[in-house]
């Protein structure tokens, strides 16, 4: 099959912005090369070659070193979103879109939009239900979202009722503006996700149950495509039980997992390990910001003019938003 032009161009995009990535700046930086570079592996549908960048703990943005602005570092997060959403990894998928829905904003931007449309559908395949932003989210892009986009708000809706067929009903009606939005891949896989959920569900009220009435309660079209589903589900670990094919039962089981063995203590050690690091950055950082001369210089003119309350002016500080926002 002969490969697009745009493919192949991407294809041989990815290692040269790879390498500018490693030569500008630091690990540490983000950089104007950073979004380039993962959208070329999205274009080149090469997702797991974008690992490698989108892995790195990242924290730190310098205009004066990089020539970064604030659209890169949003387009960065939300191409890092759709990256690991077209990998099933969910759970970084959120965490992408979070953060460019998230970052501190004078206004609403086309890249917060998007990311929350997928940050929507996302939610409800990995979790089921869409997670509260926070708080710092900018305050009016719920408001408008639901304003101007009012298939996600019911679709969503749609998926708390837990109908599979209602919910069909509202992807089909709105089959344009999801194909349009190229949302279309996430939207079904979250209708897939709502049959998934409906059998994991039926494991906290009952221990055995029969494949026809699993049927019947999750709406699946016949008791040949419950079993395959159930069976796919054992073997990825989504739930735990044993499918009796002779008298056409499923017995649920605990799980068996005791949280005893080198996995554990290897997640552990991992965990414990990204901890102290983390700290270590923070502390690092903390050092760097109280050696400032803006920061010192802030500090002498706060402790100079005195606060409208009458108080020292450390407590007015504490309380002034992220350095660098104007919202």
């Amino acid at each position: 099959m002969e490969i697009c032009r745009d493919t192949k161009q991407s294809i041989r995009a990815i290692l040269p912005l790879k390498q500018a990535i490693n030569k500008i700046g630091s690990g540490e930086h983000i950089t104007p090369q950073h979004h380039m570079f993962v959208l070329a592996c999205i274009t080149a549908k090469c997702y797991k070659a974008a690992l490698p960048i989108l892995e790195r703990f990242v924290f730190r943005i310098g205009p004066e070193l990089t020539g970064i602005e604030s659209v890169d570092t949003r387009l960065y997060f939300y191409y890092g979103g759709v990256c690991f959403a077209g990998m099933k990894r969910f759970d970084k998928a959120l965490q992408f879109f979070e953060a460019a829905i998230s970052t501190p904003a004078v206004v609403i931007s086309a890249i917060m939009v998007e990311a929350y449309k997928k940050y929507i559908l996302v939610s409800l395949c990995h979790k089921g239900e869409v997670p509260t932003l926070p708080r710092y989210t900018h305050a009016s892009l719920v408001r408008v979202f639901k304003q101007m986009f009012p298939a996600y708000e019911e679709f969503m809706n749609s998926f708390a009722t837990r109908s599979v067929e209602d919910l069909s009903k509202v992807a089909e009606n709105h089959a344009e503006q999801f194909t349009k939005d190229k949302n279309i891949g996430l939207v079904k896989q979250a209708i897939q996700a709502l049959y998934r959920q409906n059998i994991q569900r039926l494991t906290k009220t009952y221990i055995t149950l029969s494949l026809q009435s699993i049927t019947e309660q999750t709406s699946l079209p016949n008791i040949s495509e419950t079993e395959r589903r159930v069976f796919r589900m054992i073997q990825n670990g989504q739930v735990f039980a044993t499918i009796n094919q002779k008298d056409g039962m499923v017995e649920f089981l605990e799980n068996p997992e005791k949280y005893n063995n080198n996995k554990t203590l290897q997640y552990l050690d991992r965990q414990i390990h990204q901890s102290i690091t983390l700290t270590n950055v923070v502390t690092k950082i903390d050092e760097e910001i109280g050696l400032e001369d803006k920061y010192l210089h802030k500090i002498i003119q706060a402790e100079r003019t005195p606060s409208r309350f009458g108080e020292g002016a450390e407590d007015e500080i504490g309380h002034q938003p992220f350095p660098g926002y104007h919202g």
